[in-house]
């Protein structure tokens, strides 16, 4: 379900991630990532669960609503109040966030860590429940 216009690079991302439902989707920066994720989101319909840096929270809605319109998007920032998300499409929140309900993860089908950097040492207390939430 990409764009026609959509780059052989993102094609090819496109085309790995939906013959390896679990997969890393890593590229230079600027090659379009984004982009595939929401596709592959769609094309699984599956409930996709976007963890990023808190800035890049909105940026995410933002090209959520861009590439699949219809969406349902819930975007938790700081200091709102997380509650069970039932109707959603996509859960947008910060690492520190996501710290917070551990239960988000349950309801995913399909986990994006945006800005993976942000759990480059295994034994910080992030990276460790990141891990744990994944496995589990």
């Amino acid at each position: 379900m990409l764009p026609e216009n959509a780059t052989p690079k993102q094609r090819a991302l496109y085309d790995f991630g939906l013959r390896s439902p679990y997969s890393l989707l890593c590229a230079c920066p600027r090659l379009g990532k984004t982009l595939v994720a929401i596709s592959l989101a769609r094309a699984r319909s599956a409930k996709c669960l976007v963890v990023c840096p808190a800035y890049l929270t909105l940026n995410w809605v933002k090209e959520i609503k861009k590439w699949h319109p219809s969406a349902i998007v819930t975007r938790f920032g700081a200091g709102k109040e997380i509650y069970s998300v039932f109707d959603s499409d996509f859960v947008v929140m910060s690492y520190a966030m996501v710290q917070k309900s551990e239960s988000i993860f349950s309801w995913a089908d399909m986990v994006v860590a945006d800005e993976i950097h942000a759990l480059k040492s295994i034994s910080t207390q992030r990276t460790e429940f990141f891990h744990r939430c994944l496995f589990e």
